[in-house]
């Protein structure tokens, strides 16, 4: 772990990686309080792709649904098996949109890990300790398997008939 030494100074191999306070008792460093921008970059990077996933699945769902359900109305490509081009720019639009989200709360995430970690290990290799880098490291495991998931799901549609039945 990175420390100071007792007059305050931190050790020089750190120096470009985290903000330290060096008036922590005993000479070791404490990570600094995180600002605004930091706070919203955690939280949009843990929150934001999940809500995005969300949208993009309820969104899929209710379209296809609409579509290819028994209750469709003429002229909706129920019943007939095919979407319409609204449809099929809902369907492959907004997962898109969502991956943008995903992909942006993963690199919010990266960053701010790289600013504020406490070793010089990777994020992969990273301990979590203080609750800065564990939300970063959090945030970024979130929108990664998030993005994973809402790529699955935008192709999906493009390999299986969205209104397909199996009974």
């Amino acid at each position: 772990p990175r420390t100071c030494t007792i007059e305050g100074r931190m050790d020089p191999r750190y120096a470009d990686t985290t903000p330290l306070d060096p008036g922590s008792p005993h000479g070791r460093g404490v990570a600094a309080r995180p600002d605004a921008g930091t706070e919203r970059k955690l939280w949009f990077s843990i929150l934001a792709p999940p809500a995005a996933w969300t949208v993009a699945e309820i969104a899929g769902a209710a379209v296809a649904g609409r579509a290819c359900g028994p209750w469709s109305l003429p002229g909706d490509g129920g019943l007939t098996g095919q979407l319409e081009a609204w449809q099929w720019l809902m369907v492959i639009a907004v997962p898109f949109v969502a991956a943008g989200i995903a992909v942006a709360g993963l690199m919010l995430a990266i960053g701010v890990f790289r600013r504020w970690r406490t070793s010089a290990h990777r994020i992969t290799r990273a301990s979590g300790w203080n609750r800065v880098e564990f939300m970063a490291m959090a945030g970024a495991i979130i929108s990664f398997f998030l993005l994973l998931n809402i790529v699955f799901f935008a192709v999906m549609p493009l390999i299986v008939d969205p209104c397909m039945r199996t009974t």
